[in-house]
């Protein structure tokens, strides 16, 4: 159980909480702006604690933040150390098959292609 014990860089904590379709749809939907909670939760075909339970945790990764009014965001560079680390990759995507080398996408964009 040692493991338990060392921090987890930001790095893991975010591949983690970007793990599920789920929680990338709500990233997605998130990258267009801040919005209410009732429309951010709208049209999964889970219950809503199961949505509430993804929201805590992109919560807990620091990748959002919701106000008083309820009202999420994505927090300013919450994926840059996702996108820091795709970076170092970049040269091994062939002439040919260059999804992240030549292109601007970000990371919410690349994340988005897989939708729930």
């Amino acid at each position: 159980m040692l493991w338990l014990m060392r921090p987890i860089d930001p790095l893991s904590v975010a591949l983690a909480a970007i793990a599920h379709p789920i929680r990338r749809e709500l990233l997605r939907r998130l990258s267009f702006g801040p919005i209410h909670v009732s429309f951010l939760i709208r049209g999964f075909r889970i219950s809503i604690q199961a949505v509430a339970r993804h929201i805590q945790v992109l919560e807990s990764a620091e990748l959002i933040f919701c106000d008083r009014y309820r009202v999420f965001e994505l927090r300013s560079g919450a994926l840059k150390s996702v996108e820091t680390w795709m970076e170092r990759y970049r040269g091994y995507f062939g002439a040919k098959d260059r999804k992240l080398a030549g292109d601007h996408r970000t990371i919410v964009d690349v994340l988005s292609e897989h939708d729930v």
